[in-house]
């Protein structure tokens, strides 16, 4: 079930194009990036770095199972005035379509030792606070044969050690287009850490509610990737020299990391203690409404429907799929049919009317004020916006 889930998570992410770098870097150094539009991977070949990343953005993961002492830093809060969540109107939701409540990824830290599978913060690479900036950064040491992702490509810092000087990246690579590749020397009097880099450029508005839902960061130990004899061989691969003159060679880039990417998520899946959306995933009644969500949105669902699809009673299934996925069942739905509606309003000619039957609305007028509750805009003013940001070809 969870490999058809995986799938149908991935499949509409429609892959623009790969950005790639190779890295030498030689104590102290330090470098800086803001939020990409784009999934991340950084895969170490030799030495080791920290990663990261403020708060608000926590790693997440485990080595082998989760060890009494795992902080939960963040709660749900009950409503006001007491109505449970899956009961109510899905209420606004930001631009981007994200869910308003803070993502298992963003709430959730387990302590964990290096090597083993998915993992976060360890013992020794626990958060510290980095003089200069606000709050507290979360910091987790990647060593040889370690592979960090990004899936939403979440702004972090990446470094020797943490706490130092950083120079910003678009300083350091600025453009990052999409095709190219670049090589990276950073001279230093100390240790030399070796690095590949990949930027996966894909369609921000395919992205489905779940796929948004998967964590800031997860990092692979060097036993999950040799566990995973294609994942290894392909980054080794990757990480080797490339003859720019070759043909085919953006097409042999993009097919190669968007590889490594899907069979790095599936390593994941396989280990996913501690990781609530990934748990989700694999879990054998989640999973089906889950993929009904994804594959069957415009049917009338309601939370007992999607219970009875699960195979649970309606409260063990309302409070199952919160704490997994990070948000009531009913708004996840309605996230993925704003979700839907928004790409069939920017990519075809389709009335409106249609699009509010295809996504599970019974009247057009129900749509438009679904629609523009999530949004914050009409229907017919996202296909307008789109269309300008397109270009006359594509209005006309």
């Amino acid at each position: 079930m969870y490999g058809d889930l995986l799938s149908e998570l991935l499949a509409p992410l429609r892959l623009r194009g790969v950005f790639h770098s190779r890295w030498t870097a030689r104590a102290p150094w330090g470098v800086a990036g803001e939020r990409e539009h784009c999934a991340l991977l950084h895969y170490v070949q030799e030495g080791t770095c920290v990663v990261e990343l403020p708060d608000r953005v926590l790693p997440v993961g485990h080595s082998g199972t989760v060890p009494p002492g795992e902080v939960r830093t963040g709660s749900r809060e009950a409503s006001a005035d007491g109505v449970p969540e899956e009961d109510r109107p899905a209420q606004g939701a930001p631009e981007d379509g994200r869910p308003a409540r803070g993502a298992p990824g963003e709430v959730r830290t387990a302590r964990g030792a290096s090597g083993g599978g998915v993992r976060g913060a360890s013992d020794e690479d626990r958060a510290v606070p980095c003089e200069g900036r606000a709050g507290v950064t979360r910091v987790v040491r990647l060593r040889a044969g370690d592979l960090a992702v990004f899936p939403q490509g979440a702004a972090h810092r990446i470094a020797d050690a943490p706490g130092g000087a950083t120079m910003p990246l678009e300083t350091l690579l600025p453009g990052r287009e999409p095709g190219a590749m670049r090589t990276v020397r950073i001279d230093g009097p100390g240790p030399a850490t070796t690095m590949l880099c990949g930027g996966l450029h894909y369609d921000e508005a395919a992205a489905s509610p779940l796929y948004r839902a998967l964590p800031a960061m997860l990092v692979l130990g060097r036993d999950a990737v040799a566990g995973q004899p294609l994942l290894g061989d392909t980054l080794t691969r990757l990480s080797g020299e490339w003859d720019l003159g070759e043909p085919g060679l953006g097409l042999v880039a993009v097919r190669a990391f968007e590889l490594a990417y899907v069979l790095a998520l599936r390593a994941a899946l396989a280990d996913p203690e501690g990781v609530p959306v990934l748990q989700a995933l694999r879990h054998p009644a989640i999973s089906r409404a889950l993929l009904a969500v994804q594959c069957r949105f415009g049917e009338p669902w309601t939370v007992e429907s999607l219970a009875a699809e699960s195979g649970l009673s309606r409260s063990a299934f309302a409070a199952t799929f919160r704490e997994l996925v990070g948000e009531a069942p009913m708004r996840h739905l309605t996230a993925r049919r704003m979700r839907e509606a928004a790409r069939l309003l920017a990519d075809t000619p389709l009335p409106h009317s249609a699009i509010a039957e295809r996504v599970g609305y019974r009247s057009a007028v129900g749509f438009h004020l679904a629609f523009k509750q999530w949004y914050g805009h009409t229907p017919g003013d996202h296909r307008k916006d789109r269309a300008r940001q397109a270009g006359p070809a594509h209005a006309g």
